[in-house]
């Protein structure tokens, strides 16, 4: 499983887990909460100009190819990759590096949960808060679907697992209150 993200326009959720590869069991091992700065909405007319350039740059452009860029020696998962928004994990040496700097995951059992608030113009970690995740045992191959529906469910979409944690996640009273500004 490794990493799931969910993101929407003012934050995003990390989440990565503790399983090896072709482990039968996972833990939730850290999850990284960015809040980030949404500007105002521009006026209308404003709002219009600039949509319409937008479409005459991207009707011009080549799409560009995605390539893959493998992580450095030593860590198992990334997301936002490159750059300030770069979140590694590392099951092996139980840590997680938000904005440059790495954190210990907690004892077995617990979830390290990072709280970045990147309206203060930093990406540096304004808070840490830890949360129980319990074990779970990892989905299997599905030998009656196809193969897409079993990459899809094995890679976290549609996964129950991954689905519970992040329902879990959401529901924290501690990452809500942050998500919604009220800490």
């Amino acid at each position: 499983m490794g990493a799931w993200v969910l993101a929407a326009e003012s934050w995003s959720v990390s989440g990565f887990d503790t399983s090896a590869p072709y482990g039968t069991e996972t833990r939730l091992a850290a999850v990284v909460v960015v809040r980030r700065f949404t500007p105002p909405p521009p006026e209308p007319l404003l709002r219009a100009v600039a949509s319409f350039l937008r479409a005459v740059v991207r009707s011009r452009k080549r799409p560009a190819a995605r390539e893959f860029v493998p992580l450095p020696e030593g860590w198992d998962s990334a997301s936002g990759r490159g750059g300030p928004h770069e979140v590694r994990f590392s099951r092996e040496r139980r840590v997680v590096r938000v904005g440059g700097q790495e954190y210990p995951l907690p004892e077995a059992g617990a979830t390290l949960v990072v709280l970045v608030d990147e309206r203060a113009g930093t990406v540096a970690p304004t808070r840490f808060h830890v949360l129980r995740a319990p074990a779970v045992r990892k989905p299997s191959f599905d030998a009656t679907s196809d193969k897409d529906t079993n990459l899809r469910h094995m890679r976290g979409h549609g996964n129950p697992v991954t689905a519970r944690w992040r329902e879990g996640v959401m529901a924290d009273p501690v990452v809500l209150a942050f998500l919604e500004g009220r800490d």
